[in-house]
């Protein structure tokens, strides 16, 4: 059995890994990397959107299982994903940080009494795609690009698909796309927009008609079903990704300069609220609330909620749909990167995710010349800009952290034919 199990392996690398491969012509070579970008679309597809049996309902489909059946898939997927880390590579900090973070979450929620369905189904699935990218981010990173847009972009068409049939098209027509409440948009339009420049570089362009295509996309989903704070997201990127075409903005332009700027934007906001000084404006001009449709009031009473002893150990991965209430009404999350994570797992969690994201951001740093680098540096900014307003860690961004991490084995990448 013992020896099954190690040939098993062997075959494994000897697949994944580009030296392995037995080359005919190119054509086998092709032949590989369609397979594995396959496999991997598959995976992604599945951890993005777990809940199979609401996307069927959507078109008005019957399940094909359960929501038990799925829960199970989803368990096996991610264990399959961090089983592939452990064979392929040795254990490295950003991935050890982001399990013990999965430790402690679990712990915060058996001290709180809280239930683990949670823990299971919004953060295992994103040590498995933390895994998953390590484990081949070395040999595999086009496949893997090429699969999560691939992945992105089906639900962005299922997206558009929806919201044909239902015939409303306008600004903010939408309230539920495919994907889910039209909040969650960036969740896919942010990463997809990210793999069509990526591999625009890859391939040597400046700009291709799939990224053009990925981003009006966007755009247009991100206008019917309305959210302003993604719609800035996105534009900044462009924006960003024009700039990073200057070989002397691209050092300027580094994670640490737009760490910086997110710190500042959270702090003006959400403690010291700036806006309000800005109400003519906001209020006179844009005739939106200086409440930010409410989320001032789920922040205050986020802090209370830390107050009370909460502050270190946070209220487990339970804390969602069960502990928010803002005049009678109960709310998913803190609304807020930074709050959530203390909600969830207090202190302790929030500095484990930080110098998580140090580890990714340094990678980012050393190799801030790279236009890889950059283009990914502008990405984790829009997740930095959402996150001050929405709760930003998903599938999407853990696989955006985890290729920061690894930019360093594709920065010198060859282009793709």
């Amino acid at each position: 059995m013992l020896e099954r199990l190690q040939l098993g392996v062997q075959m494994i690398r000897r697949w994944t890994s580009q030296e392995g491969a037995i080359v005919v012509g190119g054509r086998h070579e092709r032949f590989r990397s369609c397979l594995i970008t396959a496999l991997f679309f598959c995976v992604f597809v599945f951890l993005l959107k777990p809940e199979v049996n609401n996307s069927l309902a959507f078109f008005d489909l019957p399940d094909i299982a359960s929501d038990r059946f799925w829960n199970i898939v989803l368990f096996a997927v991610s264990v399959v994903c961090i089983a592939l880390y452990i064979v392929r590579r040795h254990f490295d900090p950003f991935f050890l940080l982001m399990a013990a973070a999965l430790v402690w979450i679990a712990l915060s929620t058996a001290i709180n009494g809280g239930e683990f369905k949670r823990l299971w189904n919004d953060w295992l699935p994103l040590l498995a795609v933390v895994g998953l990218v390590g484990a081949f981010v070395r040999s595999n990173w086009l496949e893997l690009t090429r699969a999560m847009l691939a992945a992105c972009l089906l639900y962005l068409l299922l997206n558009l698909a929806g919201i044909f049939l239902d015939g409303r098209i306008g600004l903010q027509a939408q309230n539920y796309l495919f994907f889910g409440v039209r909040t969650i948009t960036f969740k896919v339009a942010v990463p997809a927009i990210l793999c069509a420049f990526l591999l625009d570089v890859a391939q040597e362009r400046r700009i291709s008609a799939l990224s053009v295509f990925t981003c009006l996309l966007s755009i247009f989903e991100t206008f019917v079903g309305y959210c302003a704070t993604t719609l800035v997201a996105i534009l900044v990127f462009i924006a960003l990704r024009i700039a990073c075409e200057s070989r002397v903005m691209r050092p300027k332009l580094n994670i640490f300069v737009y760490a910086t700027i997110d710190i500042v934007a959270c702090l003006s906001i959400v403690i010291l609220r700036a806006q309000n000084a800005f109400a003519w404006f906001i209020e006179g001009v844009l005739h939106r609330s200086v409440t930010l449709s409410g989320r001032v009031g789920i922040w205050d009473t986020v802090f209370t909620l830390l107050g009370n002893g909460h502050l270190a150990l946070g209220y487990g991965a339970s804390y969602t749909w069960n502990t928010i209430f803002v005049d009678g009404k109960v709310y998913m999350h803190a609304h807020n990167d930074l709050l959530n994570l203390l909600m969830t797992g207090g202190i302790v969690l929030t500095v484990l995710v930080t110098v998580f994201f140090a580890v990714a951001a340094l990678q980012l740093y050393r190799c801030r010349s790279s236009e890889y680098a950059a283009i990914l540096a502008a990405a984790v900014f829009c997740f930095m800009i959402i996150g001050v307003f929405e709760v930003t860690n998903c599938i999407g961004s853990f696989f955006l952290l985890a290729m920061s991490y690894g930019v360093k084995d594709f920065v010198g990448g060859k282009s793709v034919a």
